[in-house]
């Protein structure tokens, strides 16, 4: 009976993608990240550690690296009738981390 009872939990206990909340965030090499006071007064976090009220404070962080992804592929025709397969990759750069956090909803889902 306990092994079914420990299994049924395993099954719906929710799956926690979030973050822990702590007062350390760390923002590694290659991000930067902005800290908004209930959603207001944007601080611009740079690399390394910084402080933050868990109740308080959100923190966004954003990939400054270049990143590519792929291009779906494309049957095309040319001219002269003659079928084509075009495939392609696209390489992008976050150069604003403010506007990337805060003017774009999410800007991963844009650029696709």
């Amino acid at each position: 009976m306990f092994k079914n009872v420990f299994r049924l939990s395993t099954i719906i206990r929710p799956i926690q993608h979030e973050q822990k909340r702590s007062f350390l965030t760390i923002i590694n090499q290659g991000f930067e990240g902005y800290r908004t006071t209930f959603g207001k007064n944007p601080v611009h976090l740079k690399p390394g550690l910084s402080l933050s009220i868990p109740i308080l404070h959100d923190v966004q962080k954003v990939d400054m690296r270049e990143a590519g992804m792929n291009v779906d592929k494309i049957d095309a025709y040319t001219k002269d009738n003659v079928p084509v397969q075009l495939s392609a990759v696209l390489f992008y750069q976050v150069k604003n981390a403010h506007k990337a956090c805060f003017d774009v909803t999410d800007y991963h889902s844009s650029i696709r």
